[in-house]
This record gives C-alpha cells, sequence and structure tokens, in this order.
C-alpha cells in the first residue's frame, strides 16, 4: 500500500519536472519554427506544436522516480513492476503515435 506522503512525493518530482522543463520546450520549439496558428484565437496567434513533450516528460520522470524508489531504496514494497512498466510503455507509445501524427 501506497503512503499519502510517498503518492504526494512522486507527484510533486513529476509536477516540477513538468513545470520547469515546459517552458524551456516552448521556447526551443519557437526558436526552430515547430509553432502552426492557433485555430481557437483571433489574429495569427503562433503556437508550438509539440508542447506536450514537456508533458510526457514529467510522467516519464515521474515513473522513473517512482521505479527508483522500490528497487534501489526499498521504499514501495506493493507495487507491481510490471504493471508500472507496461503503463510507460503504453503512454510512451501514445506519445509517439501522437507525434508521428503531428
Amino acid at each position: 500500500m501506497l503512503s499519502g506522503g510517498i503518492v504526494l512525493g512522486i507527484f510533486l518530482v513529476s509536477f516540477c519536472f513538468t513545470y520547469i522543463s515546459l517552458p524551456w520546450f516552448i521556447i526551443n520549439l519557437k526558436k526552430i519554427n515547430l509553432v502552426v496558428k492557433d485555430r481557437n484565437k483571433l489574429g495569427n496567434v503562433k503556437v508550438p506544436e509539440m508542447g506536450g513533450l514537456g508533458i510526457i516528460g514529467g510522467f516519464i520522470f515521474g515513473v522513473l522516480f517512482a521505479i527508483s524508489l522500490i528497487k534501489f531504496h526499498r521504499v514501495i514494497v506493493s507495487v507491481d513492476l510490471t504493471i508500472m512498466l507496461a503503463s510507460l510503455c503504453t503512454i510512451l507509445l501514445t506519445a509517439l503515435i501522437g507525434i508521428i501524427d503531428d
């Protein structure tokens, strides 16, 4: 069973990574001109096309942090590692399909 503090810690690590990396992704995507016109706003507003990479990165970082707690620090013992890795692979395949689709 996961305690609330461990779940909160994993969430905060994932959130902080996403919060810090997302502006960096947006700036660099604008520099290399990977932007599209936002169809939902008036005018000619350009938004980065692959900003979801920062969000996927935060998810990956959170899952890898949880795996490190399981394997190296033995903090979480009741979580099945196979399910965690299967969910990570599923999310990565979904992200890859999204990247190819853009």
